[in-house]
């Protein structure tokens, strides 16, 4: 049982599957002096099963007790030489060498499609020596308001429970807030709040698709902030504007939504953003969705538009101050490695 707090509602919330909310808080000691976020580089191409896909994310903060937040993951067609890359760079963030222990803590997923956890649930059972997850955050929806295969949500499940036995689990919901060392997580808005019906259902359905079912979330750093869209479509943007009116988030770091497919000019009309992160490659958005990113450009110019299909981008804060690094994409077609 607990409460959740939004500016115009409380709610009471009946779990029985969450950790307390007070013992999901992490207060490690400061160890690093500065945070780091990556928008790590995925592939990117046409949408062919087994090859090649155009979606997929995958982002990483390194927190100030050298702790990482990951959140996210690819598509099987994306887990290939990358996830190779994917520990290197995770190695790189937190000063590891090769086969140490890197703590992971929190695994965070924005929604249940295969494209933001099949890397992830990959590498739950590859590097189960390696990482070390304390904490798992979700809010999947019920099957009884959403009809999904459940192929990649129970594979998921069934590694966590193997591999990470000991993980504390929360279920998200609006106005929750989770304390990190110097940091601290955000729920904005979660399909709950697009309830009870959402207006571009199908067939009498509580959702259009899973896409709406995206919880988005906000963590503050270091006198930054990343606001994490996921898929989110025009009805979570509806949902943000009803709880938090126009033009007031804002953030450095903006999550581009559904890897720049949608158009949610009503979301990026409402979030003052200085940087927009796009999981996405450059080819694709500007060949197939070019009235999206023509949009986009004149939001935050081109230059702070970043494109996870052309490098891994390290952002870097440091009393306040941002320093970039930047790593050559790994991995190309699908190489049949499997889950």
């Amino acid at each position: 049982l607990g409460t959740a707090f939004t500016s115009e509602q409380a709610r009471v919330i009946i779990d029985n599957a969450s950790c307390p909310l007070s013992e999901m808080n992490d207060n490690e000691p400061d160890v690093r002096g500065d945070t780091a976020l990556m928008q790590f580089s995925l592939k990117y191409g046409s949408m062919v099963r087994y090859h090649s896909c155009d979606c997929g994310m995958l982002y990483v903060l390194r927190l100030r007790d050298n702790s990482v937040i990951i959140i996210d993951g690819g598509e099987i067609e994306q887990a290939t030489e990358a996830c190779d890359e994917f520990m290197r760079r995770l190695e790189d963030l937190t000063n590891t060498e090769n086969g140490g222990k890197i703590r992971v803590a929190a695994w965070i997923c924005t929604h249940n499609h295969d494209d933001h956890m099949d890397v992830f649930t990959k590498l739950l059972k590859r590097e189960k020596d390696v990482l070390c997850v304390e904490r798992v955050m979700f809010n999947f929806p019920s099957r009884t308001l959403l009809d999904y295969s459940s192929g990649c949500t129970d594979r998921l499940r069934e590694r966590l429970k193997k591999y990470a036995p000991n993980a504390k689990y929360l279920k998200l919901h609006t106005g929750q807030t989770v304390h990190f060392p110097d940091s601290y997580l955000e729920v904005l808005t979660t399909h709950e709040d697009i309830l009870p019906l959402s207006i571009r259902a199908r067939d009498g359905g509580a959702y259009r698709g899973m896409n709406e079912t995206t919880t988005v979330f906000q963590i503050i750093f270091d006198d930054a902030s990343v606001i994490f869209l996921g898929d989110a479509e025009e009805s979570n943007g509806e949902a943000l504007i009803a709880l938090y009116g126009k033009n007031l988030l804002s953030c450095k770091y903006l999550q581009g939504a559904h890897h720049l497919i949608n158009d949610d000019r009503s979301i990026y009309a409402n979030i003052r953003a200085e940087k927009l992160l796009a999981p996405q490659g450059r080819f694709t958005v500007m060949t197939r969705f070019c009235d999206n990113i023509r949009y986009l450009t004149s939001l935050f110019g081109a230059e702070n538009i970043y494109f996870a299909g052309d490098c891994t981008y390290v952002f870097t804060i440091k009393d306040g101050n941002e320093s970039i690094s930047y790593f050559e994409s790994k991995g190309y077609v699908y190489d049949d490695s499997g889950y």
